[in-house]
């Protein structure tokens, strides 16, 4: 058996791969609807008679701030159940993730190219923080923004921001970061000039096509294309 074909015949690590993607689908999830939440929400004049449609984004960003705010708990959590340490769970993370781009590329799911971009995405995790860079702008510590985002207090923040301010902090901030993994040797300078086009890495899907957070530069990520 190919070694990226999932094993269907073991009970035992089914269920744990089960329980794992259930998991991280949901701290994903949690991360889209807070940001669909907050950037994507009605007007005033919308919002005084709710439909079903924006009920259910008000619904998706309590729960992704909640998921969100717990994200490390709940790894911690997931990891005592599995019997492994976090630090084993985030490595069987990775290895999953490079496993199953691999077998989307087999699949033709995805070309080569899309799935090096993938990676490319997943070093930089290493390299760019938008979570600090949106503090700054705020004038308030990643801690302060954290504790905004659990006690649902974070749209309140963000009514006076300066987007275009903050679109282009991130953009000086993912350019450095690509010029950083460049010179560590984490990216190609090939990869770093697609990074660069898409823009930067905030938030929401990434995927055939498209960079993460939308398609071209300065994707919705943050609610701020271009």
């Amino acid at each position: 058996m190919a070694r990226n074909q999932p094993n269907q015949q073991d009970g035992g690590y089914t269920m744990k791969k089960k329980l794992f993607y259930a998991t991280t689908l949901a701290a994903v999830l949690g991360v889209l609807a807070l940001a669909v939440g907050i950037f994507w929400a009605p007007s005033s004049a919308a919002a005084q008679e709710p439909d079903t449609d924006t009920q259910t984004v008000n619904v998706a960003g309590k729960v992704g701030r909640f998921f969100h705010g717990m994200r490390d708990i709940m790894d911690q959590f997931l990891a005592e159940e599995l019997g492994v340490s976090v630090d084993e769970l985030q490595a069987a993370r990775e290895r999953a993730a490079d496993r199953t781009l691999d077998y989307a590329v087999e699949q033709g799911k995805l070309t080569q190219e899309q799935a090096d971009l993938i990676r490319a995405h997943r070093v930089m995790k290493d390299y760019f923080d938008p979570q600090a860079v949106l503090a700054e702008q705020l004038g308030i510590t990643v801690e302060e923004l954290q504790a905004a985002r659990e006690d649902g207090t974070l749209r309140d923040l963000l009514a006076d921001l300066d987007r275009d301010a903050l679109r282009d902090a991130m953009d000086a901030a993912w350019n450095a970061a690509i010029d950083q993994a460049v010179a560590d040797g984490a990216i190609s300078a090939d990869i770093a000039d697609q990074l660069r086009d898409r823009g930067p890495a905030v938030g929401g899907k990434f995927g055939p096509g498209h960079g993460r957070g939308g398609h071209g530069r300065g994707g919705p990520g943050f609610g701020f294309g271009r």
